[in-house]
């Protein structure tokens, strides 16, 4: 099943990055936007919680440092 965003997201995110990997030290921030949204509903779709969300989390966002 194909993850969808909210109609509400869609002029804050880039579609064009929608369901890609980013590179967050060169990323606009509509992709910054999209990347988030993307993984909010990932998440939610698995039903990750605790252990497993946390787990998840750090490794979709290893690449990512405060300034991002």
């Amino acid at each position: 099943m194909a993850l969808t965003y909210l109609k509400q997201y869609e002029k804050d995110i880039n579609l064009e990055t929608w369901d890609i990997d980013i590179d967050p030290a060169n990323a606009k921030q509509q992709d910054l936007n999209g990347f988030l949204v993307y993984y909010i509903a990932y998440y939610t779709d698995r039903e990750y919680n605790d252990t497993m969300l946390w787990y998840y989390m750090k490794e979709d966002f290893i690449r990512w440092t405060k300034e991002t």
